[in-house]
């Protein structure tokens, strides 16, 4: 699965040039509820537009993926 963060401001996360979005491909482990991340790209641009400034591979780390929260005052 695919996910896709687009930020107001540009973002430093781990140092190294700055990034105006960054999509991460991420495996599910639908049986057992968890999932990991495969793999998460940065680029210049918003909403994914732009070139890769950075990118990184993760290893085999299975966890529990988040849940959404519910709206404020809802």
């Amino acid at each position: 699965m695919l996910g896709l963060f687009d930020y107001k401001n540009a973002q430093t996360e781990g140092g190294g040039a700055s990034a105006l979005s960054k999509g991460t491909e991420s495996e599910y482990d639908c049986q057992n509820k968890n999932s990991q991340p495969l793999k998460s790209s940065w680029y210049s641009g918003q909403m994914g537009a732009g070139t890769v400034v950075r990118s990184a591979g993760t290893s085999n780390q299975w966890s529990a993926p988040h849940r959404a929260l519910p709206p404020a005052g809802g």
